[in-house]
């Protein structure tokens, strides 16, 4: 029902919108960003996520969604996301997909789609250089 592609400089800015509209902190640039996903219903984006690997470790990072679609529309696309990035990394040879999360939706999400958590109460820090 869903698909995904990898997101290119247009969506880069829809999904920029998306972190503004939830409150980011501060921009994301673009240069930090690795290779991009997002899962689409129709024409219509829905979630966002970067993964980032070295030998067979992944790391989905930066995922956002889409603030004007609904619940029915998340489920669908964070499973889509989820297939369609599991199924990249596996012909990468990645072994162990990583993500961070401390919203509780995306963590109830990432559980349903085969996700486990492994550390609770971990505060991950950023600096800009």
């Amino acid at each position: 029902m869903g698909r995904i592609v990898q997101i290119d400089d247009e969506l880069y800015q829809v999904v920029c919108g998306w972190w503004e509209a939830k409150g980011s902190k501060f921009d994301i640039a673009k240069e930090v960003l690795y290779e991009g996903y997002a899962s689409f219903i129709g024409t219509k984006p829905i979630f966002a996520a970067y993964l980032y690997h070295q030998n067979a470790l992944g790391w989905l990072a930066w995922v956002a969604a889409n603030p004007e679609s609904d619940s029915r529309e998340r489920q669908i696309g964070m499973k889509t996301l989820i297939d369609g990035v599991t199924e990249i990394a596996s012909r990468r040879g990645i072994k162990l997909i990583w993500t961070p999360t401390n919203n509780a939706s995306l963590i109830s999400r990432f559980e349903d789609n085969g996700f486990c958590k492994y550390d609770c109460d971990v505060v991950h820090l950023l600096k800009l250089v």
